[in-house]
């Protein structure tokens, strides 16, 4: 984990490591531990040399709630939030991190402890919860490091009809030109974006890609998208699960990508109705 606090003695704050000056950081904001994570990790490996990859893991909320917005508005509060803390609490926070880490507290010890650190704020941490408090206070770790007007705030989202309302896209839209983040989106999820670096798609039905529907039932159903990319992979010798898929393959492939998506949407606002993706404007900043 690495620190960016400034004004700070040697010894007030236990670093592993810290960044080269001047390098930007790129704060990736995702749904889960499964495709988009193992993508962005798989970015990391290779950035430009002045880029600087973190990732923020967000577990799904309520199924009642738009997951897109919610994670959207989290992270806005979560850095209104950040902003606020002292040094003083941002020290005793990443020290507080550290110790669990090292395994010298309990998760019950580090609940107590936020609850001194943060004071009247731990109402808030507690209301956006999101697996368990630990994940929060990793989250919120990472956060206290990123720097306003120089770092960047990713988010990577599907457009997503069956929990993403219109009303609740433009409230995305909104928060995001307004916390200057930037928006990956694609229309309909990530599979389409994966998809794309491998096949133009110009031979697939663009309704039925919109309506993505179900291929087989059950709590591990495959929708369309992703058996268009499993079965296009084949034809590659590669395979893909949500949770295990050759990031480099489809980063060899970056360039072919960039050409396929010229025939679709790019742009958030297109995206909301029609098909495509933006992902790969964030990409481009952190690989060429």
């Amino acid at each position: 984990m690495s620190y960016r606090l400034s004004n700070q003695m040697p010894n007030q704050v236990r670093q592993e490591e810290k960044p080269e000056e001047g390098k930007r950081k790129f704060f990736f904001v995702v749904e889960g531990e499964k495709t988009e994570c193992i993508y962005v990790r798989g970015i990391a490996n290779h950035a430009n040399k002045n880029a600087l990859l973190d990732v923020i893991l967000l577990e799904r909320m309520k199924s009642s709630e738009s997951n897109q917005y919610k994670i959207t508005s989290t992270i806005k509060n979560y850095i209104e939030k950040t902003e606020k803390l002292s040094e003083q609490q941002i020290i005793e926070l990443n020290d507080l991190m550290l110790d669990f880490e090292e395994e010298t507290v309990d998760e019950i010890s580090v609940i107590n402890k936020i609850a001194e650190i943060i004071g009247d704020d731990i109402n808030f941490f507690l209301e956006e919860r999101t697996n368990n408090v630990i994940d929060q206070l990793k989250a919120l770790e990472k956060l206290i490091t990123y720097e306003k007007g120089h770092d960047k705030i990713c988010l990577i989202l599907d457009r997503d009809y069956r929990s993403f309302t219109a009303s609740q896209y433009d409230e995305v839209l909104t928060i995001c030109q307004q916390s200057d983040f930037i928006l990956g989106i694609s229309n309909p999820n990530f599979e389409f974006y994966l998809f794309l670096h491998i096949n133009d798609a110009s031979k697939i039905d663009k309704e039925t890609i919109i309506r993505n529907p179900k291929m087989t039932k059950g709590k591990n159903s495959i929708k369309y998208t992703e058996r268009l990319l499993k079965d296009e992979l084949k034809c590659f010798d590669e395979k893909y699960s949500k949770n295990k898929f050759n990031v480099d393959f489809f980063i060899s492939n970056f360039d072919k990508f960039l050409k396929n998506i010229e025939n679709f949407s790019q742009d958030n606002n297109v995206l909301k109705d029609e098909i495509g993706s933006s992902v790969h404007h964030i990409i481009k900043q952190v690989i060429q």
